[in-house]
């Protein structure tokens, strides 16, 4: 599952690379900027396993293959705060703007592996983007 927020569709891809200064793991596609950006043990609770900062420089607005323009988002390492649960989990990952409280882009993470706090997580490198209309 795919989201984008509509100041993202408004203002394209250099609204990310300015504005999302968190990437969170999620271990279930989060509904809000709430939901991602707050642990499950939080009140209110949220969905948040991991998070790393990011900086304008981590993000590379590009053209896309086949037609379009993508933000590739760069590889990052962290921490889990939270463990997951391989059985019930959805991990998903999540950009946010913490200063105007958004959640800019979601996407699924793949893998679903077990997470167990505090052991590091590799954020991988991916990259979103829009088609060139037809």
């Amino acid at each position: 599952m795919k989201s984008y927020h509509n100041d993202v569709f408004d203002l394209g891809l250099n609204t990310v690379k300015t504005n999302a200064n968190k990437m969170v793991l999620c271990k279930q596609p989060p509904l809000s900027f709430t939901d991602a950006n707050n642990l499950g043990t939080a009140t209110p609770a949220g969905y948040k396993v991991a998070e790393i900062a990011m900086v304008a420089g981590d993000y590379t607005v590009q053209d896309k293959t086949g037609g379009g323009r993508e933000c590739a988002v760069a590889a990052k390492a962290g921490v889990s705060s939270l463990d997951s649960s391989l059985a019930t989990d959805d991990l998903h990952i999540a950009l946010l703007d913490t200063v105007n409280s958004k959640l800019l882009v979601l996407t699924d993470e793949t893998t679903n592996q077990a997470i167990t706090s505090p052991n590091p997580v590799d954020f991988p490198t991916f990259a979103f983007g829009m088609s060139d209309p037809v």
